[in-house]
């Protein structure tokens, strides 16, 4: 089992494994960090050829331990008072810190067994906290922990590289962008800008973009007065429905991250005072419950809860009200239409995508 770890050595990137500092940063990075872990200081310049020998190597050994010790880099050249406080007579200097103070050091490139030696005197049998997760994630299951090999990637620029892979998207009359879009936005469209986080819903899985297409179909031959978004992820769909007919939406959600996230992109939107976001295991919840009965309910979630909770949106529908569902594959679509025909729903119109099914449902009379 191989585990990649990205490049960690940012000039200033807090939390790292390996990190340059300077005079200012040493009491942070150095003499504060030592006191929650073991805390290697590489005294080195840029003109020092054992440097480069020992520098790469020392940053090898820093990485496969998982987060036990962590490096700082600091060249002399640059921070002369610095190391002339800690008497460095010569580079490179390697200093062991532990609670706020020095512990051990070597001076020159040893050979790497003799500074694999020297971090294993100082760390004992302790292990990071990878190696910890990783056996404890093994012992859960039985196993034996796996061996694991860290390697560092080349650096990336990951917030860039984000950006590019959540395109503008024009799904019927709602056109969704991202937060760092500027450019136009198509007329008589429904904007959404977005920030989905940790949470579901950017428009481009097939269940969201299926629920999206049903509800500008909807839009084109009824209106709707109050909705309910169950599994509301991002909330994207909440704001879609709060959009096109300004109505109030609860946006329920069992993950409390989603329930941040989608609070956070009614406030993007200026939909605070039409998106309510709460916590909720299924209806359960006072403010879904309090909300009932409901003209127009979408839950994107998975076939076996919709089932499950088929009875559920019966209750909390209204007499003439519609649903639609997704998040299943078209083959499980038979089961789940036919649980909410047992409450008295038909079938208006399915949207499939991708091998992924969207139903639209009513109950009562056709308008």
């Amino acid at each position: 089992m191989e585990q990649p770890i990205a490049d960690q050595t940012p000039k200033g990137g807090e939390g790292g494994l390996i990190k340059e500092t300077t005079t200012q940063g040493f009491m942070a990075d150095v003499m504060e960090a030592s006191r929650e872990v073991l805390v290697l200081v590489d005294f080195w310049a840029p003109w020092c050829e054992p440097c480069k020998q020992l520098g790469p190597m020392l940053e090898k050994l820093v990485m496969e331990m998982g987060g036990l010790v962590r490096m700082v880099k600091i060249n002399v050249d640059e921070n002369k008072d610095l190391a002339a406080q800690m008497q460095v007579q010569s580079i490179p200097a390697v200093y062991a810190f532990r609670d706020g103070r020095p512990v051990d050091s070597f001076a020159g490139a040893l050979p790497e067994s003799q500074i694999r030696a020297f971090i294993k005197r100082l760390t004992g049998d302790a292990k990071g906290p990878l190696p910890e997760a990783l056996d404890a994630a093994a012992a859960a299951v039985g196993a034996s922990p796996p061996k694991t090999y860290i390697h560092r990637l080349a650096p990336r620029d990951w917030a860039a590289e984000n950006l590019t892979l959540f395109p503008p998207l024009r799904i019927g009359r709602y056109f969704i962008c991202p937060t760092h879009y500027r450019g136009a936005v198509p007329p008589g469209s429904v904007s959404l800008r977005l920030n989905p986080g940790a949470a579901f819903g950017s428009g481009e899985h097939a269940s969201t973009s299926g629920c999206l297409r049903a509800l500008d179909w909807l839009a084109r031959r009824r209106r709707f007065h109050k909705a309910l978004d169950l599994g509301c992820g991002s909330g994207i769909l909440a704001m879609a429905m709060a959009a096109t007919w300004r109505i109030g939406v609860v946006a329920a959600d069992l993950d409390q991250r989603a329930v941040m996230v989608a609070r956070d992109n009614a406030r993007l939107n200026q939909m605070t005072r039409l998106v309510g976001a709460v916590q909720s295991n299924g209806y359960r919840s006072s403010a879904v419950r309090r909300g009932a009965p409901y003209d127009l309910i979408v839950c994107n979630i998975l076939a076996n809860s919709l089932k499950a909770m088929a009875k559920d949106l019966g209750r909390h529908l209204s007499k003439n009200g519609a649903a639609v569902l997704s998040g299943f594959y078209a083959r499980d679509a038979a089961a789940v239409l036919a649980a909410h025909r047992a409450q008295g729903l038909r079938l208006m119109r399915r949207f499939d995508q991708d091998g992924w099914r969207t139903l639209a449902l009513m109950r009562g009379r056709a308008h």
